[in-house]
Formats: C-alpha cells, structure tokens, sequence
C-alpha cells in the first residue's frame, strides 16, 4: 500500500508541478488535479493550516460575498457555476505554499520544466518558420503562431504567466537570478510573445522590461541595463523587419487604434501642424470593439455601483445595454469585470490587494538596493494585473490556475523576505 509519506513527498508535489505542461492540453485533466488538491488539503488539514495567513482569511471572506452576490443574481445557478466553487483555487494556493516550504526541490523542479517547455516551443517555432507548419501540421494564421494550442489564440497569456512563475522560483535575496539560464528564458520569452501576436501580453512585458531597465541601472550595474536595453532594442528591429511581426503587432495595431503610420516616421515633417494634432487627437486608446463592451460595462457599473451584478452575469445583462452589437461574456478588463459584476465593495478588495502586493517591497527596495531583487515581486504583480490590461474572463478554470499560481509565489517570496529582514 502506498504511504502517505511517498504521497506527500513524491507524487502530490509532481503532480502540481505538472499542471503547468498540463495546462497546454486543456482545462480538463488540470482541472482533476485541482480537485485532488483540495482532497490533498483536508487530509493534511493539521500540517497545511499553519500557512493560513491574515491574506487568505480576507480571500476566503471575499469567495463567501461572491456566492452571497449570486444567490441574489438574476439567473442564481448561472452565477453559482462561477462563484459556488470558486474556493478551490483558494485551497489550491496554500497548497502550493505548503509545497513550496516542505518539498525541498519544488522550485527547482518547476524551473527546470518551464526551461524545458520554453525550449520545446521554441524549438516548434523554429520548425514552423522553415518548413510552414510546426510539429503537429498547424500553419501561421492571421499573423500569430499558437504551437500545440492550435486554433486557441492563448499562447502569448500562457508564456507571459509561466515567464513569471519562473522568475518567482529564482532566489530573490540576491543577484543570482542573473544567470545564463534566466537571460536564456528572458530571450525566449521576447520571441515567443511576438509571435504569438497577442499584443496586451507584449505591452504588458515590455511594462516589464521598461521597469526592470531602470532598476537595474541602480541595481545590478550600468552592464546589465545596457544588456536589457539591446535585447529590447533588438526586439523591436527584429518586429519591424518581419513581415509576420510587422503585419499584426504595427499594422493592424495602428488600423484598430486609428494611428497613421506617418506619425513615426520622418513623414511626420512633411505634414502641417493642424493635420498632425487632428490625427493625434483621433487616436483610440483601445479598439472600437473593446471600447464599446467597456462602455457597457461601465453602464452596469453605474446602476449597480454597490454590489454589481453577481458573478458571471455581464453576458446577460449586457444586451440591456448593447446599442451597437458588442455584448460578450465578459468585458475583456478585470477591473470592469469586477466593478460591473461586484461593485465596489468587491473591486476595492481586489484593488486593495493588488496595490500592496504592487508596492510594499519598494520600502525595502530603496534600503536595500545592493542587496535582493525582492522589487520584482511587486514588479510582477504590477505588470501582470495591471487597470488598463485587457484580460480573459476571471473565473475562467484555465487563467485562473496560472494566476493563483503566481499568487502563490508572490506570498512565498514575501515570506522569504521578511524572513530575509528579520
């Protein structure tokens, strides 16, 4: 009979590990996993507890006000589907928080796997641009490559989070992070988002690179900035002088945002100062289509402003709203899911959280410069839940694995810092 001890030391920890190549297969087997984990929880209630912090009691505070807001909701058991089990993501983050102290190669073993998924899609990238299609016979459609999840546009979300999970499993107390496996899946990452033509998770890195080029002036040596600026200079060469690149991160970003090319380039020299500022001043900040389920959505905002809507209810009462055939079934932003959905007794929660975890590794940033990398934490829970990010549905089993990830990781290198200062 197989003993709890080899279950909790060997087979549990591997089977969360895997839900990151998992994940590339479907919401379905990783969905088994996450219902183990919850099985997993309550059997090693005693041990696991311990982990329960002042952050995950107001989580599960916040879980039991969604299931309130759906017995409330117009259509209560479609609301329900999202918010009744929603807890589990909540069982499976200290989960993996009590993995993460007690399963001594668990970061290390997570760190190998991304490289090697990172690698082995790369790899298939590489077979598409020279044969047409990649390893399973799918081709390049409307500008964006999606490796093994074919007609699902979700590489570049998928390779953004496991990028950010891997910089979360590196040790953050001092300059080790910077090195050659970690520049390797730096590069990578750049590639493989640019290719997967999903331009908010570009955005979203370069907010990343951005930020990271200018702490590490302070941080890491003059050197490694100007390291970090050649690879993002490079990137962008690499964009403009490929016609795939080219056509869906620039051509059809300047067509859905209304920008004229003219404006960077030297054409703009040729043009009158009245033409210039019109055009300038008819810019969309998002595409007409975005712009407009975001209208909607903050329509339901305003005449539900308390509590919202309930959970998963945006796809119904939108078309009470809809003038312009732009419903959907969800607003595509996670601020404007959260305020339409549950006001803002549920968004100031959610806000409060992102801004500390956004931010209070700063303080000890500005002491510490020569010492940790414990900046990126914030750095990443910044870039990743950024307002103005668009975004996938957020009770979505699928984004919601990869995000409580992270979550996870972010409350474990917290622990390791405080320790750190301590």
């Amino acid at each position: 009979m197989i003993s709890n001890k080899l279950i909790t030391n060997k087979f549990f920890p591997i089977a969360i590990i895997s839900l990151i190549p998992l994940l590339i297969t479907g919401p379905l087997i990783p969905e088994v996993i996450i219902i183990l984990a919850v099985f997993f929880y309550f059997y090693n209630f005693h041990k696991i507890n311990i982990y329960f912090n002042t952050f995950y009691l107001g989580l599960l505070f916040y879980f039991i006000y969604l299931i309130v807001l759906s017995l409330f909701a117009e259509d209560t058991f479609l609301s329900l589907e999202s918010s009744l089990f929603y807890f589990r993501f909540f069982i499976f983050s200290i989960v993996i928080v009590y993995l993460f102290f007690n399963f001594k190669d668990f970061k290390n073993y997570l760190s190998n796997l991304i490289t090697l998924i990172m690698l082995i899609i790369f790899i298939d990238l590489m077979i598409t641009l020279i044969f047409g299609q990649n390893l399973l016979g799918d081709k390049i459609t409307h500008s964006r490559f999606s490796s093994f999840f074919g007609e699902e546009k979700k590489l570049g979300t998928y390779i953004l989070r496991i990028f950010f999970i891997f910089v979360l499993c590196q040790p953050l107390k001092n300059k080790q992070i910077w090195s050659n496996k970690f520049i390797f899946i730096f590069i990578i990452t750049h590639i493989l988002i640019m290719f997967a033509g999903q331009r908010g998770c570009l955005i979203q890195l370069l907010l990343f690179d951005i930020f990271l080029i200018v702490f590490s002036i302070k941080i890491f040596s003059i050197k490694n900035a100007i390291i970090l600026f050649t690879l993002l200079f490079t990137s962008i060469l690499i964009v403009k002088n490929n016609e795939i690149l080219s056509n869906r991160i620039i051509d059809t970003t300047f067509y859905d945002l209304n920008i004229k090319k003219y404006l960077i380039t030297s054409e703009i020299f040729e043009k009158n100062i009245d033409e210039i500022v019109n055009d300038i001043q008819n810019i969309n900040p998002y595409p007409n289509h975005y712009q407009r389920i975001y209208g909607n959505s903050l329509k339901i905002f305003y005449d539900n402003y308390i509590f919202g809507i309930g959970p998963k209810m945006f796809r119904i009462a939108c078309k009470e709203y809809d003038y312009n055939d732009s419903c959907s079934t969800h607003p595509h932003n996670m601020y404007l899911q959260l305020l339409s959905e549950t006001g803002l007794v549920g968004t100031i929660f959610i806000l409060g959280l992102y801004f500390y975890f956004s931010f209070n590794n700063f303080n000890n940033y500005k002491i510490n410069v020569k010492k940790n990398n414990y900046f990126i934490i914030s750095l990443v829970v910044f870039v990743l839940f950024f307002p103005f990010s668009t975004s996938t549905n957020i009770y979505n089993n699928w984004i919601s694995i990869l995000n409580f990830y992270i979550i996870s990781l972010v409350i474990c290198q917290n622990r390791y810092k405080k320790d750190f200062y301590d």
